[in-house]
């Protein structure tokens, strides 16, 4: 009875609350004051609440005071891949001032997709600037122009393949104009006799047997000039005496 007392006197003044009724001889509180100034209220809900947070078991429910009444998103939640309720859907982006290239909402999956429905109706450009040996450049100077490839004449043949994206430069040479074609002049070619007559052969010629007048004459036409000559009977001339 002497420790009742001193107990009772010892929670005078800071807590009056107290049952000494209970089985056991223990001390049962409604509540107490921690601190002297501006004292906190330690109540049993708060101590509960402690308990659990400190074994992990307030995990369980996922609704007590660990998960701050949900105030914040989950692992899970971010990752979540879900149409509509992704993790890039729960994360807010600043849109002051507003985008000035494309439209979008106020999160992370709304801006991307306004990206994406941007980029699509971008308009298709053929070409931009292509460097030519010539040293003129065709430039794309709007998004519609269009490289048309275009052939002078009929001796080269332009060929495209859309399924592998290729151009062919085909060169026709029947088609190929000898007198338009440069050098000319050059002596390119040494197996021919020259007209001025300033090659000479270097081996054995071989013809056909002459007709006119002008023609050359082969030697198998010289030997039988030479046998017809040689068949002849001559006869003393009064000039030979």
């Amino acid at each position: 009875m002497a420790d009742i007392s001193k107990l009772s006197r010892l929670v005078t003044g800071i807590q009056r609350q107290v049952d000494l009724s209970a089985s056991g001889n223990a001390l049962h509180v409604d509540s107490l004051k921690v601190g002297n100034t501006s004292p906190a209220e330690l109540t049993k809900t708060i101590l509960t609440n402690l308990l659990a947070l400190q074994d992990g078991s307030d995990f369980s429910t996922g609704t007590n005071a660990h998960t701050h009444d949900g105030r914040y998103f989950t692992e899970t939640e971010l990752g979540d891949q879900t149409n509509g309720s992704s993790g890039a859907s729960l994360i807010g982006i600043d849109v002051t001032p507003a985008f000035s290239n494309f439209t979008s909402g106020n999160d992370v999956q709304a801006a991307l997709e306004g990206i994406d429905t941007a980029l699509g109706a971008l308009p298709t450009v053929s070409f931009t600037t292509m460097s030519t040996p010539s040293g003129t450049s065709p430039v794309a100077d709007t998004a519609s122009d269009t490289l048309t490839f275009t052939s002078a004449n009929s001796a080269l043949t332009i060929t495209g393949d859309s399924s592998t994206d290729t151009i062919d430069f085909a060169i026709v040479e029947g088609s190929i104009d000898h007198g338009g074609l440069s050098g000319l002049s050059d002596d390119d070619h040494t197996i021919y006799v020259k007209a001025d007559g300033t090659r000479a052969f270097t081996g054995t010629q071989t013809g056909v047997a002459a007709v006119a007048a002008t023609d050359l004459t082969i030697k198998s036409q010289l030997d039988a000039v030479e046998a017809i000559i040689n068949s002849l009977e001559w006869q003393d001339s009064a000039l030979d005496f």
